[in-house]
């Protein structure tokens, strides 16, 4: 995010700036399908717990809805 602030403060191309969003974009995305894989992982599928399971699954659902709007 630093990258694409210095590229606009430079007056870098249009161009190069959205390859830079683009890029950023990429790794957050990338970074979202890990945490949420993760969050299955150690609040929805290894917990046997069902209430447990319940929170863990309403917590993932709370906030992939914000994610998506």
């Amino acid at each position: 995010v630093e990258a694409i602030e210095r590229a606009v403060e430079a007056d870098k191309d249009c161009g190069a700036i959205l390859h830079l969003v683009a890029s950023v974009r990429g790794a957050m995305s990338g970074l979202t399908t890990d945490l949420i894989e993760a969050h299955l992982a150690h609040h929805v599928r290894d917990v046997e717990d069902a209430e447990a399971r319940r929170q863990g699954s309403e917590d993932l659902v709370a906030v992939l809805r914000s994610y998506l709007k």
